[in-house]
């Protein structure tokens, strides 16, 4: 082999790195998907130089050119870095080293040991990211000026009329992704024969209004589109034209039938488009990367849609937990991916089961992606105490500020729990944790109990509620699909990789009363190694609009 193989996973709040350079060797790393490595202060040196634990496992100088805060690290040997400047620092402090480049990229620069202004070697680059189901979820896109089939203008928000909880006295919908609608007069009838001309000033004279407030993000979604796209393309035509920079077309996406779902995958690629098209912009820079798609084939930057991303990491953690667990003889498994932010199961019986439809925050969409059940519960799920009771997530703590024990001023988490329990051994943590910190805001919650007249029980019983509480939740989401499905949790085996599902695997399979545990050698960086398993495919759709007697004929030549 004449080149590097590396590949990244960018959860919500970690990156994990795994490589294999052109002699064999392997190679890991975990960074923060902030793009930020974590260091901890342990002398002051001179005004303008440290000594810093850890940098000494890197090589001299490698640190030259990153940033901490507004300064720049001129020098860096052994484990001194110096700056031009007076550092402001005690010892203790933890300090965020940064490169300004996307997460992956720092990962790739650790793993191939590549100086900030070199270039990097030749390399096979894969990667895998959550970036767009944050966005979606956290409401963190770009909302899109949708162009729909006039009369369809308040489809969005009126969706199909299902109520999400059929007894609730209060309906409560999801807000739509976007209120900036234009209405098209052009329509066809379902046959192609045109109704209404296209009215090619007025969509004109629309888009301007949109363009001069800054909108530059587009959804064109029109009736029949599925069967006749010419229509969407003359509207995307006249958008560019015009100056918008971002254009979806729903035809592009989905040839199916069905309106409102084929305007709901446009409208989630619109709203993702910024973000995910700047991820893919800037990982794009050092080299041509593959990316993961939510079913689990790699494609390339040009191939690949924002939409497309929003299962991506969970699918490289099934590919490589179904390779693992095959190698280890077992093919009825569990999967129990516990990250930073959220907790994925699946259950695989040799093969990944996929979903040509998924619902993921306020939105449906038609693209496929493997079948998961997703909990928000992880190692950043902030615990409080919440209207009388001990609550664990949905809240996360992300990448930044993280954990309280991360010492950026984060929020008590799960992370925390098992660092005061003695789970996390602040010695083989590859970022600096502050037990300190950790018990500083332990303390402030029992505070805010005591000051709401709850009981407190005592330091241990307390935290090990706070982990029963988020392994019920964890067991609940894999009883929906093994038990809801009519198969029985102790006929499988459970396989535990993430960042914390080792941690809870034993208590989650005792919950479950599931016999057998397999944990992966990396079960840390399973779905990074998982994108080094994976194939280059893509799932292609034809919609076919006849009878089966039109069809039959030649269905039965082409498979003779």
């Amino acid at each position: 082999m004449s080149h590097w193989l590396v590949r990244a996973d960018t959860g919500g709040t970690f990156t994990d790195g795994w490589a294999q350079n052109p002699e064999g060797e392997v190679r890991r790393c975990k960074v923060l998907s902030d793009g930020s490595i974590q260091l901890r202060v342990s002398e002051n040196v001179g005004k303008d130089t440290v000594r810093v634990k850890g940098a000494a496992d890197y090589p001299d100088g490698f640190f030259a050119g990153w940033q901490v805060g507004a300064m720049t690290i001129r020098v860096h040997q052994g484990e001194c870095l110096t700056v031009a400047e007076e550092w402001p620092l005690q010892v203790g402090d933890i300090l965020s080293l940064r490169t300004g480049e996307e997460a992956p990229l720092v990962a790739a620069r650790i793993l191939t040991t590549t100086f900030r202004e070199k270039s990097f070697p030749e390399m096979d680059f894969r990667v895998a990211t959550t970036r767009g189901t944050n966005a979606l979820l956290e409401g963190k896109g770009t909302e899109p000026v949708l162009f729909v089939t006039k009369g369809f203008g308040d489809l969005p928000s009126i969706r199909d009329q299902r109520r999400p909880d059929l007894f609730a006295r209060s309906i409560q919908k999801n807000k739509p992704i976007t209120n900036k609608i234009v209405e098209i007069s052009a329509r066809h009838s379902v046959e192609g024969k045109i109704i209404a001309p296209f009215d090619y000033e007025a969509l004109r004279q629309s888009a301007r209004e949109y363009l001069r407030v800054g909108e530059r993000v587009a959804v064109v979604a029109l009736l029949h589109a599925d069967r006749f796209p010419a229509l969407e393309h003359e509207v995307e035509e006249v958008l560019l034209e015009e100056g918008f920079e971002d254009v979806t077309l729903s035809s592009g996406l989905s040839s199916q039938l069905g309106y409102l779902p084929r305007m709901e995958t446009a409208l989630a690629n619109g709203y993702l488009g910024p973000v995910m098209n700047s991820f893919k912009e800037r990982i794009s820079q050092a080299c041509a990367p593959s990316l993961l798609t939510s079913a689990g084939g790699l494609q390339t930057v040009i191939e690949y849609e924002p939409v497309d991303s929003l299962l991506s990491g969970p699918a490289g953690g099934l590919v490589g937990a179904m390779e693992v667990a095959r190698a280890a003889g077992f093919e009825r498994i569990l999967t129990f991916d516990m990250g930073g932010t959220s907790t994925d199961v699946a259950r695989l019986e040799g093969v990944i089961p996929l979903r040509y439809e998924q619902t993921i925050g306020p939105v449906r969409v038609r693209r496929p992606g493997v079948r998961m059940e997703t909990v928000a519960a992880g190692g950043g799920s902030i615990c409080r105490w919440h209207q009388g009771g001990l609550q664990v997530g949905p809240e996360s703590a992300g990448a930044d500020p993280g954990p309280a024990c991360y010492g950026r001023g984060g929020p008590f988490t799960l992370t925390d729990v098992n660092l005061l329990l003695g789970y996390l051994d602040e010695a083989r943590v590859q970022i600096p944790v502050s037990r300190q910190a950790a018990q500083l805001r332990f303390d402030e919650l029992k505070q805010v109990m005591t000051s709401e007249g709850a009981q407190v029980p005592d330091a241990r019983s307390l935290l090990f509620g706070l982990r029963a509480i988020a392994v019920e939740r964890m067991a609940e989401a894999v009883r929906a699909i093994s038990l809801g499905e009519g198969f029985e949790p102790s006929d499988y085996t459970l396989v535990a990789f993430g960042g914390a599902g080792p941690q809870h695997a034993c208590e989650l399979a005792e919950s479950l009363g599931v016999q057998r545990v397999l944990v992966p050698g990396d079960a840390g960086l399973l779905s990074a190694w998982g994108l080094h398993r994976s194939r280059r495919e893509g799932v292609v759709e034809e919609q076919v609009l006849a009878t089966m007697a039109e069809v039959a004929d030649d269905w039965v030549t082409n498979l003779m």
